[in-house]
């Protein structure tokens, strides 16, 4: 029997989940509950402005809870871009509404907006004709108190065609990086991003995201680390049936790390996702959200997410959002908690008795549901849609929106909610409560296969018990198949002798208190034909098993064990 130490030991009163799988058992402790947000007020009408609609919006929050809000609204020609930044309790720190850009002439819309951590900020946006041909991307500097920081900012170098749907990010220095979905070099129809310092000064050039050519690629969410590092997520509209989401890491200077990572798990055809949307944290774990058009949820639209690691290897796997199903759930906006939990908020059709609302709903780092639906809105006649979400250091967050409101019936609405409730803004009234664990989940890991192996089944059958509290856990698997090469030594031997690897898809256990679940991991039908194959003929094969875990604090710990396999 081996035993094997992960990630320090567990305190009392925790919880503890078994895992058994082919003779293995995991024992792992987990943290006690968090509890969800709480709105710390009511409603706060972002724009002072009112003639004319405002919206839709962009939020980004610092780290001590000073936030901006950017939206589009009326200007001098049509359509222009606005920002205003709010202290932590949401008082607005400008008077009036900050025009952010300087060319009026024609529609300028699709702010983006990101802070860094003084709360200076910038304000991207697309301008339609400015750069000579269709629409371009432009930004915009500012200081924390709101005065603007230079001129507008050029920022794609491809000027022919549309470079349009912009996406920011900014590092705790200062330094950012736009996304924008259009022509440029290598793809007519692609993802591009630019990167720049803190003051504005372009770092590097223009550069394509997608590895992937020939279809569309669309609608890009940008999302950085406090070290520069960042992540770009977008749709890809392929040839009927299937749209789905993509994701593509790099490095602080601009170096890919890795490749197009597909986001969501494929659905029956036809397969319709959309409305991606992204978040990260301090260390570079971040969530993907998105919305699911194919009726996946049991009702029309749904919204989904995925939490990954700091490498881009996912921790969950998909994530329904919204408990409730009736009508459409969609274009959700996620932020992360220093945890690695999230939160994310969405636009549901009907659940407030009219028109569209806006709810949130946070999670754990593994997926777990750490509350129920809370709704955002207190004005509910008429829609409330568009959300935008972002949270500081401590989890507490702002939420936005547009729609009708007090004081304005087209107007940018936001909301502050506190992680453990009570009191305003940034500053919370004393807490009596013991601070909630942050301690990583650790798992001991033996395997009672023996040394010949456990047999190779069809199924792999797992049980998970909870102890005091409800309790989650995502198990995955890779199968590795080594066919023998007999006594020969030729080349076709060796080639015949190649490992060959196939996934096993995954399953979510979520149980409640004091009970215990069962599921299965299928080995698919192929694999299954040459592992049998295989072993027949003397050949080798093993299943790497992943088993990902999260307690109700949002805590969160990853557990890998390898298993022999035999006829």
């Amino acid at each position: 029997m081996v035993a094997r130490e992960i990630d320090g030991a567990g305190t009392a009163g925790l919880l503890l989940i078994a895992v058994a799988l082919f003779g293995l058992v995991l024992c792992l402790t987990l943290g006690s509950i968090a509890v969800a947000q709480t709105p710390t007020g009511g409603e706060i009408l972002l724009n002072e402005t009112t003639t004319g609609a405002q919206g839709p919006l962009s939020l980004a929050m610092t780290a001590n809870g000073q936030f901006v809000a950017a939206w589009e609204g009326p200007d001098a020609d049509s359509d222009g871009i606005f920002a205003r930044p709010f202290d932590a309790a949401g008082a607005p720190l400008t008077v009036a509404d900050l025009p952010v850009n300087t060319e009026t002439t024609g529609d300028q819309e699709e702010p983006a907006v990101a802070i860094d951590s003084a709360g200076n900020f910038v304000v991207a946006w697309s301008s339609a004709d400015q750069d000579g041909s269709g629409a371009g991307v432009y930004a915009q500097l500012f200081s924390a108190a709101g005065a603007p920081q230079g001129g507008e900012i050029d920022v794609n170098t491809t000027t022919s065609g549309d470079q349009d749907n912009p996406s920011t990010a900014m590092d705790s220095d200062g330094d950012f990086v736009i996304a924008w979905d259009g022509n440029g070099v290598g793809d007519g129809d692609g993802v591009f991003f630019q990167r720049f310092d803190s003051v504005g000064a372009p770092q590097g050039s223009e550069t394509r995201v997608n590895d992937g050519t020939g279809e569309l690629q669309a609608e890009p969410a940008a999302a950085m680390d406090g070290g520069g590092d960042f992540a770009v997520a977008w749709e890809l509209n392929q040839v009927a049936p299937n749209d789905d989401i993509y994701f593509h890491r790099f490095a602080s200077d601009g170096t890919p790390q890795g490749g197009d990572v597909p986001v969501n798990t494929p659905t029956p055809n036809p397969s319709f996702q959309d409305d991606a949307s992204i978040a990260m944290d301090e260390s570079g774990r971040f969530v993907v959200g998105w919305s699911d058009y194919s009726g996946r949820d049991g009702d029309g639209q749904g919204a989904y997410a995925r939490t990954f690691n700091a490498l881009g290897g996912a921790i969950s796997g998909d994530v329904q959002l919204n408990s409730t199903t009736a009508g459409s759930q969609s274009r959700p906006a996620v932020t992360m908690e220093p945890d690695g939990g999230f939160t994310a908020a969405w636009s549901s059709d009907g659940q407030d008795g009219s028109g569209r609302g806006v709810y949130l709903r946070r999670f754990g780092a593994s997926g777990a549901g750490m509350s129920g639906e809370v709704p955002v809105n207190t004005t509910t006649a008429g829609n409330q849609e568009g959300t935008s979400i972002s949270s500081r250091s401590t989890g507490d967050l702002v939420v936005g929106w547009s729609g009708n409101g007090t004081g304005d019936s087209v107007g940018t609405f936001g909301r502050l909610f506190m992680l453990k409730g009570g009191g305003g803004g940034g500053n919370p009234p004393p807490d009596t409560t013991a601070p909630p664990d942050t301690t990583a989940p650790s798992a001991t890991i033996s395997s009672t296969g023996g040394k010949k192996g456990a047999k190779a089944k069809k199924h792999v059958g797992i049980v998970v018990s909870c102890g005091i509290d409800a309790c989650l856990a995502y198990v995955d698997g890779v199968l590795e198949v080594v066919p023998s090469g007999g006594h020969k030594s030729s080349a076709a031997a060796a080639k015949k002798k190649r490992k060959k690897r196939f996934k096993l898809a995954g399953v979510s256990l979520q149980i409640p208190a004091g009970q215990k679940a069962t599921a299965t991991l299928t080995i698919p039908k192929k694999a299954l034909k040459q592992l049998r194959r295989a072993l027949k003929h003397k050949g080798r094969a093993k299943v790497k098993f992943t088993v990902y875990v999260s307690d109700t604090a949002g805590n969160s710990s990853t557990a890998t064990q390898t298993v022999k396999l035999r006829r």
